[in-house]
């Protein structure tokens, strides 16, 4: 019998993917799928000792091709930081690539169901709607009325709100890519791509 079960659920989404598919050769592609498949991805950014009470191996990843879901049941301890830490190893591991991968995503609460390749629920639809409409820029968003307020001290440390009052996954922190978005910006006319590298250049260059 299949039944829903109350999960956090992040939908992202790998910008530009097919520039990268017409313009990266086979090996480089897989490359940057086997990153996001790594059982050991959670260790490529170092935590605070509090990590270690966090289940990030309770967090689930399912991939369709430019997508990326990872989901964790809503009852596991500190199940909302956990995720938001697994969206950020993924983000900022993504973004070290030699040339950076950005990603646009967000986090909701609700019923959720995995079974075997199927994937659906409120949730993935939220976080699906809320990427698509609202994220805009390469930036991963927390529906606010969804973190618990006992938590909500600890998620401020890999957060931010942005300037349209949005919570964000703070993915941009300790990187240094403004050279190269500036020197893509020369040669980019189309005015939704220009913007967002106006704002990766923002928040790089506070």
């Amino acid at each position: 019998m299949s039944k829903y079960r109350e999960c956090y659920v992040a939908f992202l989404d790998i910008l530009g993917f097919k520039n990268i598919v017409y313009n990266y050769d086979a090996e480089d592609i897989y490359n940057i799928f086997q990153k996001i498949e790594d059982a050991e991805l959670k260790q490529a950014v170092k935590f605070e000792d509090s990590s270690k009470n966090i289940p990030l191996e309770d967090v689930k990843k399912y991939i369709m091709s430019d997508s990326i879901i990872l989901y964790i049941e809503s009852s596991k301890k500190r199940a909302l930081e956990a995720i938001i830490k697994q969206c950020l190893l993924l983000a900022r591991q993504l973004f070290k690539h030699k040339k950076p991968i950005l990603l646009r995503g967000a986090i909701t609460k609700g019923k959720f169901l995995r079974k075997g390749s199927v994937v659906f629920g409120p949730a993935l639809s939220d976080s699906y709607l809320l990427q698509e409409y609202s994220s805009i820029y390469p930036r991963i968003i927390i529906k606010e009325s969804d973190i618990p307020e006992d938590e909500i001290e600890e998620i401020n440390k890999y957060t931010y709100i942005d300037d349209d009052k949005y919570r964000c996954i703070d993915y941009f922190e300790y990187q240094d890519n403004v050279d190269y978005f500036n020197e893509l910006l020369k040669s980019e006319t189309i005015k939704s791509i220009r913007d967002k590298y106006l704002y990766i250049i923002k928040k790089l260059s506070n």
